[in-house]
């Protein structure tokens, strides 16, 4: 997870897992203060038994956007609590 100077704005990527194994690629960020969050999910999804990275870049003159990033390519873009820019494939 990364947040902002003021911890106030976040932004996490990951993986969650349900049951029977499915696993599903997701973007969250937030605005602590407001208590507003947009997720966003993502295809395709991890791997079992592979290894991913994935990484959060804060822009804060871009708007406060995060770009996320899994294995070195950019895979969306989100702003806390804001419209949503993602590619979905």
């Amino acid at each position: 997870m990364l947040a902002d100077s003021t911890s106030t704005l976040y932004a996490q990527l990951g993986w969650i897992e349900y049951a029977g194994g499915v696993r599903r690629l997701f973007s969250e960020a937030g605005n602590a203060t407001t208590g507003n969050f947009n997720i966003q999910y993502y295809n395709p999804t991890p791997a079992i038994n592979s290894v991913t990275t994935v990484e959060v870049s804060y822009q804060p003159n871009n708007n406060d956007r995060y770009d996320y990033y899994v294995n070195g390519t950019i895979y969306g873009a989100q702003r806390p609590s804001r419209e949503l820019h993602t590619r979905v494939g």
